[in-house]
């Protein structure tokens, strides 16, 4: 159990203090000793928040209650045993602790009761709360009350005579007498008011404040108890709530001592109701005259003495409140054209003693305008002198308004007839009833108002009969029947003019049912008439615009969700017009389900977006006709925001359509014969520049020997003769690839200064045949080095500076090059060829960039040339973003002047000429390098090795990728040549599980050697971690290039290529040939080497069929592409284009479903290709014959 600690005391003054407010109040009335320690148990129950306080006085073994709170009837002496209370008389000292939940209690706290230093007995107290514990602090408080209980016993038991006066005294006034704490809870309050407000002790001890402040009030609360604790006093009424619900005002006075407020108050309730009641009469009496906007004013006239109510302040927008007004204050606001005339009439009064009333304008100090109605009267005394004046004041201005406005209203009525033309009437059945007509009425009937409406008959007699007919006959319906009529008809006029009117009657009946009156309007529609006609003629000629333009009209209401179609649009969709158009279900169902699916998309963002939308598709009318139609529409917004309709049209668009069709197809039969041509032009030049790289080899080598002097004539003109043809043929090569679009512009660094002295030395051997002087001048100004593609300008110099050369016999021929703008590291060059030749005519330089054209007819028989040159050099020049301008004059000559944007370059970043070249390689950069070749053909490897055994190399060779993978791990190499399709683990899986592993392995540069050196497949590489690739078949000086390059950063490439789209393989292929000369090319004139790879190829190839053979026929595709693979790498030196090409296809792993049929149908072709080898190889067959 927990013990009492002096130290642990939070709140023992403020406690200490309680009980002191407690005894003054005690002290105050003279209470016993037994209320006191009634109402200590009181204290103390409320305070710790328990159900129960007893006081137990301890006799022997038992014990006897001596007082409890709440109160409970005395009971027999109990035993002291196995209870709480042993435990405290056993020990003598204060303790609390949680009971057994079988017990009557939860908590429990006691202390010792001390009587003239004698143990007496045991306070304590308990609760059921199952929460409830009881801290060291409380069980300290608890030892106090003990204390206090102690005292009150020690002192004499039974009140004198005066104690119970007192007390009689505060119980029984009828003033509030009562304490609560300074959190607002009560702790005393007299029996009289709480007889008073209904409630016992016990329903009011203890409780808050608040719970007994009616509750419009009970907010106080808090500045209440606030005002106490910063003033120890405070003043005011407070209203309470009784038992039955009633309100009772208090007026208070209360103060705060120590921490106790000792309160005393008055009962004001009577009080205050007749306050209320006083009030509420003053209050109706001012609502009365605020409603009426009424106010009331006297004026004492000896006196000078001025009253007025509250409302008449208001009513001139003064402050009642902050000052007490003279009459001039408000008679200052009249309006100035009312002022004179008013006090004039004041002055009368006061000496006619007549009362006035007048309608005054004010000015009020908000600027407005208000309307008053003043009454004044005079009041005079028994000698009939005035003695005073008294008077109200009204605000009009609402009723001023509504007069101004019906005036105003009459007017416009007026006025809007004469616009509206529509006059109105009134005939009166009765023999005494006078007949009305409006003024519109009179000027629609070309009456004279000073005639006055005519009576009924004579109204008729100005109608053509029938018309007169009709309007007797609608007006007997309308008295019989009570029934309303329209009429539309025409009136002649003396003058012949016609107008069309539309009269409108309804009767007016009498208290009884009967007709009395007639009134009507009449209104001169003939405007409106005559626009419907015109809009009928409209509408006919838009049926007949829509018939022609094949265009009908629609329109949905989204809420009333009507359709209107017109007679054109049923047509358009094969359907007979009908009353009522389709539904958009229906129409829908009228179209193909996807079309149907794509418009309700485009309906449905059109109301949820607002936008239009122009949709063209394809129906299927109901006579199975194919018709193309045009749908556009927009929507139609209120003034929310909402699509309200949908409005559009349809067009029959399929003569445009087909019309279409047939200029894609047009376009696509002229490309395809574009193709064909450029196809063609590329296959015949590449054909014929094969045997002509013999020619010139073998001419070039018959001039260097000692010829006879015919003999060398003849091989001069035989060279000669080549390389002219040679131009041709590139002419025509070059202008098919612009023509395709597969010539691309290149970006690299150059030195223009080099390129231009590689010109001067070229053209200046060729002039020293002709009288002319060629001359270079260069800007000095010119960069060291510019970014561009030298070899496309070199071109097109060539052609323009060979051009001037050949049409100049004798003069100069001068090439100038000049900086035209430099900013930053932008440049634009000018190339300007000027010549002294022979000139060009006005009418033949609008002609001579276009294909095949030259200037003069006899141009080609004298100078030769395809005509493409200058064709060319404008397309370059285009691909280029450049320009070229051409100034010439027959006989005089001509200057070509060209205009191209370079940046500028860096010297250090531009390759050597004779490495580019291949004339000169450092081989010995190659002396002692390490390479891995990773290859799976024999005669790869036969050829690649030797390639890298003559350039110095040591070659070590792996067959496929595991291979590669184990000896990278056991063996440092410098370069990896690796094959891309290998079996068991191919190059690009090799390549990222070798850069995969640890330094230095992960760095040795590897370069791809691939048949499938494309474009597209060129990013594979770089995302794989290769350094390069070579193509196959490849030529010994490319390979020593690509491995120059990839053990030298200068010629290393910095970013992945563009990758275009991959070129189908073409379908027809043709039957092979074997390149001879380029096998002796490949194996370097070996014949040693070149007959083990002939032997390999005999050997390996008919092995590779017949597996393909086997895998085509048990759907193994995946040994078929393998092994093709490995084919391709055998044929590929010995010239078998198509039979390459075809390989390539066919080992391809394309996401395309296989068809067996036609990979039988390639199959037969590859196999007879090679068996065509097979016989070249052994001698049965000539390999220069162009096979049928």
């Amino acid at each position: 159990m927990p013990k009492t600690n002096s130290s642990d005391r939070p709140g023992t003054e403020e406690w200490t203090d309680g009980m002191q407010m407690l005894r003054a109040l005690a002290d105050a009335h003279k209470a016993p000793a037994s209320v006191q320690l009634a109402m200590l148990l009181q204290v103390g129950t409320t305070f710790f928040r328990a159900e129960s306080g007893q006081l137990a006085q301890v006799q022997a073994e038992g014990y006897h209650v001596r007082c409890s709170y709440p109160h409970a009837p005395p009971a027999d002496t109990l035993p002291l045993a196995d209870t709480p209370l042993a435990g405290i008389v056993r020990q003598q000292t204060a303790t609390a602790f949680p009971l057994t939940p079988d017990a009557e209690q939860a908590a429990f706290a006691g202390a010792p009761v001390y009587v003239k230093g004698k143990l007496w007995g045991v306070l304590s107290f308990s609760t059921h709360a199952p929460t409830k514990v009881f801290t060291s602090a409380e069980v300290e408080l608890v030892q106090m009350l003990a204390h206090c209980a102690g005292h009150l016993l020690a002192e004499p038991s039974s009140p004198g005579p005066q104690q119970l006066y007192y007390q009689s005294l505060v119980e029984d006034s009828p003033a509030l007498l009562g304490v609560h704490d300074s959190e607002g809870y009560l702790r005393y309050i007299n029996k009289a008011v709480l007889q008073q407000l209904g409630y016992t002790p016990t329903q009011v001890i203890g409780q808050p404040l608040r719970s007994f402040i009616a509750s419009p009030y009970a907010h106080e609360v808090e500045g209440y108890l606030e005002r106490l604790r910063r003033h120890r006093t405070d003043r005011g009424v407070m209203t309470l709530l009784t038992q039955d619900g009633d309100l009772r005002h208090w007026s208070y006075r209360n103060q705060m001592k120590d921490d106790m407020v000792l309160c005393f108050a008055q009962d004001i309730t009577e009080v205050i109701r007749t306050k209320k009641a006083l009030k509420q009469s003053r209050q109706t009496f001012q609502e009365v005259q605020s409603m009426a906007k009424l106010g009331s004013w006297q004026f004492m006239l000896e006196s000078q003495k001025f009253s007025y109510t509250e409302i008449l302040c208001h009513l001139f927008e003064l402050n009642s409140t902050s000052a007490h007004y003279r009459p001039e204050d408000f008679l200052a606001r009249i309006h100035p054209a009312d002022a004179a005339a008013f006090q004039a009439h004041v002055r009368q009064a006061l000496h006619t003693h007549e009362s006035l009333t007048h309608e005054l304008r004010f000015t009020l100090p908000s600027g407005t305008t208000k309307h008053l109605e003043v009454h004044v009267r005079v009041v005079t005394n028994a000698q009939a002198h005035p003695v005073a004046l008294v008077g109200t004041v009204q605000d009009i201005t609402t009723e001023s308004r509504i007069r101004q406005q019906l005036q105003d209203s009459e007017r416009n009525l007026k006025e809007a007839q004469q616009v509206a033309k529509i006059g109105s009437w009134q005939y009166v059945l009765t023999a005494q009833g006078q007949p009305y007509w409006s003024e519109e009425t009179y000027r629609i009937y070309r009456r004279d108002p000073q005639l006055g409406p005519p009576m009924l008959e004579e109204y008729l007699a100005m109608l053509p009969p029938a018309t007169a007919t009709q309007f007797r006959e609608a007006m007997d319906r309308a008295v019989a029947h009570q029934e309303a009529y329209t009429i539309e008809h025409p009136v002649i006029f003396s003058d012949q003019e016609t107008l069309w009117l539309k009269c409108i009657g309804r009767p007016i009946t009498d208290a009884s049912g009967k007709v009395v009156r007639l009134i009507g309007t009449v209104q001169d529609i003939t405007e409106t008439v005559e626009a419907h006609r015109k809009r009928q003629e409209s509408e006919q000629n838009l049926k007949e615009a829509q018939e022609l333009a094949r265009i009908g009209s629609w329109e949905h209401d989204l809420v009333s969700h009507k359709v209107f179609w017109s007679e054109e649009t049923y047509r358009l969709y094969g359907l007979e017009p009908r009353a009522s158009a389709p539904s958009l279900e229906e129409f829908l169902q009228l179209i193909p389900p996807y079309t149907a699916q794509q418009l309700q998309a485009l309906i449905n963002r059109a109301i949820e977006h607002h936008e239009p939308y122009d949709f063209e598709y394809q129906i299927v009318l109901p006579d199975h006709s194919v018709r193309y139609l045009r749908s556009l529409a927009r929507p139609v917004v209120d003034a929310q925001g909402r699509v309200v309709r949908l409005i559009g049209a349809v067009q029959d668009i399929t003569a445009t359509v087909e019309a279409h069709q047939e200029a894609v197809r047009g376009k696509e039969l002229a490309e395809e014969a574009a193709r064909i041509k450029q196809e063609f032009l590329a296959f015949m030049s590449h054909e014929i520049r094969t045997p002509m790289n013999a020619i010139l080899g073998f001419a070039r080598l018959l001039l260097q020997s000692e010829l006879p002097t015919e003999q060398h004539q003849c091989a001069q003109s035989i060279y000669e003769s080549a390389e002219t043809l040679l131009v041709v043929i590139n002419d025509v090569l070059d202008f098919s690839k612009i023509e395709a679009g597969k010539l691309a512009i290149e970006q690299i660094h150059f030195s223009p200064q080099k390129l231009l002295a590689s010109l001067q030395r070229l053209f200046s051997v060729k002039v020293d045949k002709h009288y002319v002087r060629l001359l270079f001048q260069t800007d000095a100004q010119l960069p060291p080095a510019l970014i561009g593609d030298p070899v496309r300008l070199t071109q097109i110099l060539n052609n323009l500076l060979g051009n001037a050369i050949k049409f100049t016999e004798k003069g100069f021929v001068e090439v100038t090059t000049s900086v035209v703008s430099h900013q930053q590291d932008q440049y634009r060059l000018r190339f300007a060829i000027a010549d002294s030749g022979i000139g060009i005519s006005e009418e033949k330089l609008q002609t001579i960039f276009n294909s095949f054209e030259q200037a003069e007819g006899d141009t080609t028989r004298r100078f030769g040339g395809t005509g493409l040159g200058l064709t060319i050099v404008k397309r370059l020049l285009e691909l280029m973003e450049g320009t070229i301008q051409v100034e010439s004059q027959p006989g005089r000559g001509s200057t070509f002047s060209i205009e191209l944007p370079f940046r500028e370059g860096d010297v250090a970043r531009i390759p050597s000429d004779d490495l580019l070249s291949g004339r000169l390689l450092p081989l010995e950069k190659l002396h002692g390098k390490t390479i891995l070749l990773a290859e799976d053909n024999l005669n790869n490897q036969v050829l690649a090795q030797k390639y890298l055994l003559d350039a110095g190399c040591a070659v070590d060779i792996a067959e496929n990728g595991r291979k590669v993978l184990y000896r990278v791990q056991h063996k440092v190499y410098d370069l990896i040549l690796m094959d891309i399709q290998m079996p068991e683990l191919d190059g690009l899986a090799a390549t990222r599980a070798i850069r995969a592993m640890e330094a230095p392995v992960n760095a040795i540069p590897i370069l791809a050697m691939t048949a499938h050196a494309l474009r597209e497949e060129e990013r594979q590489y770089w995302e794989a971690g290769m350094t390069g690739y070579i193509s196959k078949p490849f030529k010994p000086e490319a390979l020593y290039i690509a491995l120059l390059k990839a053990f030298d950063d200068e010629f290393a490439p910095t970013t992945p290529p563009e990758i275009p789209p991959p070129d189908a393989w073409a379908a027809a292929p043709r039957l092979d040939r074997i390149d001879s000369a380029g096998i002796d090319e490949y194996t370097r004139g070996s014949a040693e080497l070149k007959s083990q790879m002939i032997q390999i190829f005999l050997r390996h190839v008919p092995a590779l069929l017949a597996k393909m053979e086997t895998a085509l026929h048990t759907h193994d595709w995946k040994t078929f592409r393998q092994n093709a693979h490995t084919l391709k790498g055998s044929i590929g030196f010995f010239g078998m284009e198509h039979t390459s090409a075809l390989l390539s296809e066919l080992e391809s792993d394309k996401p395309d479903p296989i068809d067996p049929a036609s990979l039988e149908e390639q199959f037969r072709y590859l196999k007879q290709n090679c068996e065509r080898a097979f016989a070249f190889f052994k001698g049965d067959e000539d390999p220069l014959r162009t096979p049928s």
